[in-house]
């Protein structure tokens, strides 16, 4: 039989600068805070930090704070930040050396907020 390898993409493919990067994270979860620095949402938002993304350019709501109204004024806010941050000098698509934005959008619940 014979083995078939292929070669990995190049990182830069895989990840794309952590500037064209936007990180929007709610967290509900109160029933199991002693996991969430570890594989929730916690963790999703501090990776995110720690690969180089703006504080800026992340935001984290958490617990009692993810009411439906806080929730949606603070995503129409962070849209309107990250639409002005593309739009400074730069394509509206791309973060000025062709790499593409990235929204990410996380929610971890119940959704009973």
């Amino acid at each position: 039989m014979d083995i078939i390898r292929r070669e990995s993409p190049s990182p830069t493919v895989l990840s794309p600068p952590p500037e064209s990067f936007f990180v929007f994270v709610v967290g509900n979860c109160e029933e199991w805070p002693e996991d969430r620095a570890e594989q929730g949402d916690e963790a999703l938002y501090r990776a995110y930090l720690a690969q180089g993304v703006p504080e800026e350019q992340c935001v984290y709501i958490r617990d009692g704070a993810c009411t439906l109204e806080n929730c949606q004024t603070r995503l129409e806010t962070f849209l309107e930040l990250s639409s002005r941050t593309l739009q400074g000098g730069r394509e509206e698509t791309d973060d000025g050396d062709g790499h593409p934005s990235t929204l990410v959008f996380y929610y971890g619940g119940d959704g009973k907020a």
